[in-house]
C-alpha cells in the first residue's frame, strides 16, 4: 500500500529542500527584506487556495517571500509586500472584485509571470491587501 503524502508534509519537504538550497548557494540577497530587518519565508503548494496563502503572509508580518511548489517540479519564488487596501503603488492590478479569494496559487503565480518579473500585482481580498511581485523561478533547486 502507497502511503498518501499530506499537504503539510509536502511543504515541510519543500522548506527543507529551499532553506538547504538557500544555505549553500547565497541566495539570501534575493530575498525581500522586511521593515525590522528579517527575511520572512513562507511556502505554499500550486494547488492552495490563495487567501489562505495570504493569511500566512499577514501571520508573519506582511512582508514574506513565498516559495511555491509548481507544476512540472519547479519552484516559484514570490515578494509579497503589505500594502494597505486602496494604496495605489502598482502599475497593473486586479480590483476588489478582480481576484476571486478562491483562486489557485499555481495559476495566480503563472499570470504574475506571464506580466514580467518587474511587475507587482495588488492583491485585494476581503480581509488582506498586498503587492505580488518579482516572481522568478529558482534555477538548480527542482521540486
Amino acid at each position: 500500500m502507497i502511503a498518501k503524502i499530506t499537504d503539510e508534509e509536502r511543504r515541510r519537504e519543500l522548506a527543507r529542500r529551499v532553506m538547504r538550497d538557500i544555505a549553500l548557494n547565497g541566495r539570501g540577497d534575493q530575498l525581500v527584506t522586511a521593515a525590522d530587518g528579517t527575511k520572512p519565508v513562507i511556502f505554499a503548494l500550486d494547488h492552495e487556495l490563495m487567501s489562505v496563502v495570504m493569511h500566512r503572509a499577514q501571520q508573519v508580518g506582511g512582508c514574506v517571500n513565498m516559495f511555491v511548489e509548481a507544476r512540472g517540479n519547479r519552484i516559484l519564488l514570490a515578494a509579497i509586500e503589505d500594502m494597505p487596501v486602496g494604496t495605489p503603488r502598482h502599475s497593473d492590478h486586479f480590483g476588489p472584485d478582480d481576484l476571486h479569494q478562491d483562486v489557485r496559487v499555481g495559476m495566480f503565480m503563472e499570470y504574475v509571470m506571464s506580466k514580467g518579473e518587474a511587475i507587482s500585482i495588488a492583491v485585494r481580498l476581503p480581509a488582506q491587501s498586498a503587492g505580488v511581485g518579482n516572481v522568478r523561478e529558482l534555477d538548480g533547486v527542482s521540486a
